[in-house]
């Protein structure tokens, strides 16, 4: 229920709109108060067991009526929040684990983390928190009350401060690196790049960034860019360029009789060399090295849950580092064997591809979509794809969601359907968050889209407000 201490009617907000509460202190450890911190934002992360945490999340984000702050003292200080002081977190191109590629359309990007660690998605920030704080000198703690208008009662028997967690972020197992040198040889045409010759089987590399060649009597090295990577004034590196070629690691005899040590084989990388000037390359060029971005290949596998326990580097204010969740097993890369030709049918996606039917092509084609970027050999996954009954799409007249005189304008309306019963653990309104930005991300910058995201057991569970369409106009 709603707080006895909070005062929803000084405060503008109705009773009758509120059926329940999450309160949430923030308190100050040692001498210091709130009065020496300088923040306005705050950002928490959404833990313990999965299907708690998903509910609460959904809780938070749909059914929030308001927030209002109050300091913990006999005469409380008090802020009602912006309605837009709420938000969910990880979609921001800043925000993002794999790296940006101009190349690649950005919300392909957000399905291949979602899948991969759905975790990531589960932060929520608020801000506005400022003018509270400049007005607490002395003060030890305060309440954030983020008003629901619905309870739920088994949320409330089990969420405790577990739940929510500060100073918490998303990691990758993705760093750049140098690789081991290679000596040229006339007679081949592509090399083995090995990022350590040592330990060969810790590293994966995920690309190659630029490759260096090392010739006799030069100071200066010779920069190989990617094939694709061509500029119009490249004066000075004279068309020198390479391609890779990505293969499965070959087992060795003694991995073929007693298994690999997690069971993940991995990839290897090959590149060639080619100098428009010096076909293959120049006569004298004898080594190569090359900038690459790499894993720890399955090492991850083999850290122990109850010792995530870091160690930094460098030398930090820094307490502790403590893994709150995962580490995710290692996927092999997308583009290998038949889903390479798949990948390539996306280069003209759009909207209208992914809008249903007589037959229903709209969600067996965003099902087929969703296929790629999903491990379909893990069956809780491959249910929630599954799970896509229905995708409508139409027109729909709404207020340009912009700051700035009154203009209204043509959008797309989305409403997915999905069964309920495939998201067993997990969450669809989370999958729903993602899509609601996939489809933003579709549609072109002078529209917009409103999405409604429908259970076939609870009818509507979802529903984001316009959001202006993020795909450049040429």
């Amino acid at each position: 229920g709603v707080p006895a201490d909070l005062p929803l009617a000084q405060l503008g907000l109705s009773q009758r709109q509120i059926g329940s509460a999450l309160r949430i202190r923030i308190a100050c450890d040692g001498p210091q108060n709130l009065g020496h911190l300088d923040f306005d934002r705050l950002e928490f992360f959404l833990g313990g067991p999965d299907i708690e945490a998903l509910k609460l999340l959904e809780l938070v984000m749909e059914h929030h009526a308001g927030i209002v702050c109050q300091t913990v003292s006999p005469q409380p200080q008090r802020q009602l929040l912006a309605s837009d002081a709420l938000r969910q977190e990880g979609f921001e191109p800043d925000q993002a684990l794999l790296p940006d590629d101009l190349r690649n359309f950005d919300g392909y990007r957000l399905l291949q983390e979602y899948f991969a660690f759905p975790a990531r998605f589960r932060f929520i920030s608020l801000s506005g928190l400022g003018t509270l704080i400049e007005r607490c000198e002395g003060e030890k703690a305060f309440d954030i009350f983020i008003l629901l208008d619905k309870s739920d009662e088994q949320l409330e028997r089990v969420v405790d401060a577990s739940h929510l967690a500060l100073h918490c972020t998303p990691v990758i197992n993705l760093f750049p690196k140098v690789a081991a040198r290679q000596k040229l040889n006339e007679g081949q045409h592509e090399y083995h790049l090995v990022v350590d010759n040592i330990r060969p089987l810790d590293y994966e590399i995920y690309a190659v960034k630029k490759i260096y060649g090392s010739a006799d009597g030069q100071r200066d090295d010779q920069t190989f860019r990617p094939f694709w990577s061509t500029w119009s004034g490249d004066a000075g590196n004279y068309g020198a360029y390479f391609s890779l070629r990505r293969e499965q690691r070959v087992l060795s005899e003694h991995a073929l009789r007693y298994g690999t040590r997690t069971g993940y084989i991995g990839s290897e990388v090959f590149v060639s060399l080619v100098d428009e000037q010096h076909a293959p390359w120049q006569e004298n060029l004898r080594y190569i090295s090359a900038e690459v971005l790499c894993t720890s290949r399955d090492l991850p596998l083999m850290l122990q849950q109850e010792l995530g326990q870091f160690i930094m580097a460098d030398s930090m204010p820094v307490k502790s580092l403590t893994l709150r969740k995962g580490p995710t097993p290692p996927r092999p890369a997308l583009a290998e064997g038949f889903s390479t030709w798949r990948l390539i049918s996306q280069l003209q996606m759009n909207y209208l591809s992914l809008m249903d039917s007589e037959n229903e092509d709209g969600a067996a084609a965003l099902r087929q979509l969703l296929g790629l970027y999903a491990n379909l050999a893990e069956t809780p996954v491959a249910r929630q794809v599954e799970g896509v009954r229905h995708c409508v799409l139409e027109p729909v007249h709404r207020r340009v969601p912009e700051p700035g005189p009154v203009v209204f304008a043509r959008g797309i309306g989305i409403t997915l359907t999905v069964d309920e019963r495939a998201f067993s653990g997990a969450s669809p309104w989370l999958f729903g968050s993602v899509m609601e930005r996939l489809f933003a991300r579709l549609v072109s910058i002078n529209s917009f889209t409103e999405f409604t995201l429908k259970s076939q057991q609870r009818g509507e569970i979802g529903y984001w407000a316009p959001r202006m369409g993020k795909r450049a106009l040429i």
